[in-house]
């Protein structure tokens, strides 16, 4: 690798969003403000509809936390620079994309922390990770976007000579940046594959996209705008609050794998765009224009799913022994993350979660007892174990309060596990783990060492 990904992107964005900043003047911000219909049917959409959209496909999909934290924040946060790298291809409206992707900037910068506020769990609850996001953004993406307007308004004639360099620039860092991330974009896809996670941020791209041609109005280079704008959701913004809020997860993973998804699927859709335009001149029904522009998102999305199909063959099982932790282990040791998740590859990843779930302030009455905070499945799931065996002499250490809290806290994070239940019926029962390979099928059971009243009965 020449060049580090990190720097690069941060180059990459700073030279954009100047470069936006140079062809935006107040009379362009000016009329796209006028256009109050459009405006208002923008900010609806990217600041409500689609973040509803998001929390919609979160909780469809059997998504892991990190996939669901990672696809909530694409939602909620619209507005990236690598839009104008497609949007200026509309040549009679190249004043208007770039005065878009100025206002949906600064979107994404009110947004950010409303959407970190809601996000259902935070990493690091500190004020420090935030403090620091908060000066990444306004360092690369709102400084240069001032910067850029000020000069457009100051040094009006050589704002106009920088913007074509500048955009030999970005576009060349741009295609870099692509180059030396592809072995990164390509782990991404497997580390977050599984659970319909893929599938997923599909959908949100393009329903996100038809949702944006949808609010275009009548003129069709407007639509093309907006469709874009609207689906690149701002993945450098997601980016930046996943290595700085939620440090040692996999959050991470889906802006990345985003990018691999909207990068081919927009440059496909102005391609082909802009034939149909040369070869059909002529007026066209709208509703056929609908079609086919819905075939062609629909298009990409499918030989994508269809590359990352897995053969027949190679089911592979990784089985470990018990996980016996007191505490997030993302948080006390995140050096040890990425080499834990190196150990752990597989369809399946097994673990026996020796310990119980215990809430804030809930203490086991014995010596024993091995508890451990509702965080733990979240490293256990960023570490890659997507099944558990709760059956063993410590899971009745908080008595039928530790038992009723593994459950639920293992349920809400959609982890598969058998051993334990409300009766003997729920603990006995076999758990199924569905894969794109394979079914696992498993029976839990524990003996010896077995607290009394720890075995289940008919009714408890």
């Amino acid at each position: 690798m020449l060049v580090k990904p990190l720097p690069l992107l941060n180059f990459f964005v700073a030279v954009v969003m100047f470069s936006i900043g140079l062809r935006t003047n107040g009379r362009e911000l000016l009329n796209v403000v006028r256009e109050r219909a459009l405006l208002a049917r923008t900010l609806l959409a990217n600041c409500l509809v689609i973040p509803a959209l998001g929390f919609l496909l979160a909780h469809t999909f059997p998504l892991n936390p990190d996939a669901t934290i990672g696809i909530l924040l694409l939602a909620a946060i619209p507005g990236t620079p690598i839009a104008l790298q497609f949007t200026r291809m509309a040549k009679t409206r190249l004043a208007f994309a770039a005065a878009m992707t100025f206002v949906l900037s600064l979107v994404s910068i009110a947004m950010t922390p409303i959407a970190i506020e809601a996000m259902p769990q935070i990493a690091q609850r500190n004020q420090r990770p935030v403090l620091i996001l908060i000066a990444t953004i306004a360092l690369y993406i709102a400084l240069p976007l001032c910067a850029g307007v000020w000069m457009s308004r100051v040094l009006p004639e050589v704002a106009s000579r920088l913007v074509v360099p500048l955009s030999l620039i970005a576009t060349v860092a741009f295609v870099f940046l692509m180059w030396e991330t592809r072995l990164v974009r390509r782990q991404a896809f497997n580390a977050i594959r599984g659970g319909g996670t893929v599938l997923a941020m599909f959908l949100l791209l393009l329903l996100s996209m038809l949702i944006g041609w949808l609010i275009g109005g009548p003129e069709r280079e407007t639509r093309r705008i907006l469709a874009t704008s609207t689906g690149m959701r701002s993945v450098i913004v997601v980016l930046y609050i996943a290595r700085y809020c939620f440090t040692g997860s996999n959050v991470f993973m889906v802006p990345i794998v985003y990018v691999s998804l909207m990068v081919p699927t927009n440059l496909l859709f102005h391609l082909v765009f802009t034939g149909f335009q040369k070869l059909r001149p002529a007026k066209v029904p709208e509703g056929a224009i609908r079609i086919v522009l819905l075939l062609l998102l629909l298009t990409p999305a499918y030989s994508q799913n269809v590359n990352q199909r897995e053969p027949e063959h190679g089911f592979t099982i990784t089985l470990t022994g018990q996980s016996m932790i007191r505490s997030d282990i993302r948080s006390i040791a995140p050096s040890a993350v990425p080499v834990i998740q190196g150990l752990l590859k597989g369809d399946v990843v097994f673990t026996n979660l020796e310990c119980t779930i215990a809430e804030s302030g809930e203490t086991a009455h014995e010596d024993r007892g091995f508890l451990t905070p509702p965080e733990s499945l979240d490293a256990l799931t960023t570490f890659g174990f997507n099944l558990l065996s709760l059956a063993n002499n410590h899971a009745f250490d908080l008595k039928v309060t530790g038992i009723q809290n593994t459950l639920r806290e293992t349920d809400r994070r959609k982890i598969v596990h058998a051993g334990t239940g409300n009766n003997v019926g729920e603990a006995s029962a076999a758990a199924y783990l569905h894969t794109p390979r394979g079914t696992v099928a498993l029976i839990a059971s524990a003996s010896g060492l077995i607290m009394a009243g720890g075995r289940a009965t008919a009714d408890r």
